[in-house]
């Protein structure tokens, strides 16, 4: 009469099918271990600096090994007034989290007037950017001269700090529907006179030079 093995079979080789029985605990050990923390929101920020002077003062602290966070990229342009609100609209569409906007100050433009009329422009913009429902700390404006790379790496870790803050930008918000609307008037979310005092309030800075 045979007698038939029942207990477990040993492993025969790296082709063999039967595990021992006491290895199962240690398998479902294994697969909950393998389950990835959630990783640290790093922001994706976007610097536009102006050659004669920010871009200078980074490459000073870059020089001075000064630390500073490395979730910001640098876009040199011929001058701040360069800039094109339009440009930042497509920074924040493409994933950006932050924009922020260095040039040299006030009176010390390479051109003379080009940062007087990148305050005019980017101040409105960030209003504007903040009637729609968007934070008005995702856009900044700075002044840092070529001497200055402590203020720049202050400024950069500042700003960087506060977009950690903010966290990413919801991935339902349409920027070019929600600026069309406030432009153009179609599905405004606000009363027209709150929409008439912000009118009023950006043509009364205009006037006294504040924007």
């Amino acid at each position: 009469m045979s007698v038939v093995d029942t207990s477990p079979t040993k492993q025969q080789g790296p082709f063999s099918t039967a595990a021992p029985l006491a290895s199962a605990p240690f398998n479902d050990a294994l697969v909950k271990n393998t389950s990835q923390p959630t990783e640290p929101f790093k922001p994706k920020i976007l610097a536009f600096t102006c050659k004669w002077c920010t871009y200078a003062g980074a490459d000073l602290a870059g020089l001075n090994r000064m630390k500073y966070p490395a979730d910001i990229r640098l876009l040199r342009v011929p001058c701040s007034g360069r800039g094109n609100p339009q440009f930042v609209l497509e920074a924040l569409q493409r994933g950006c989290d932050g924009v922020i906007v260095c040039g040299c100050h006030p009176g010390d433009c390479h051109y003379s007037t080009g940062n007087y009329y990148a305050k005019r422009r980017m101040m409105i913009y960030k209003r504007l950017l903040e009637y729609i429902g968007l934070e008005p700390d995702r856009f900044q404006i700075r002044w840092i001269s070529g001497a200055e790379a402590g203020k720049f790496r202050d400024v950069i870790t500042e700003f960087c700090n506060r977009i950690t803050e903010l966290g990413p930008i919801e991935n339902d918000f349409n920027l070019s529907d929600s600026i069309g609307a406030a432009v153009y008037g179609s599905h405004l979310t606000k009363p027209a006179s709150e929409e008439n005092e912000l009118r009023n309030d950006i043509h009364e800075q205009a006037e006294r030079g504040e924007a």
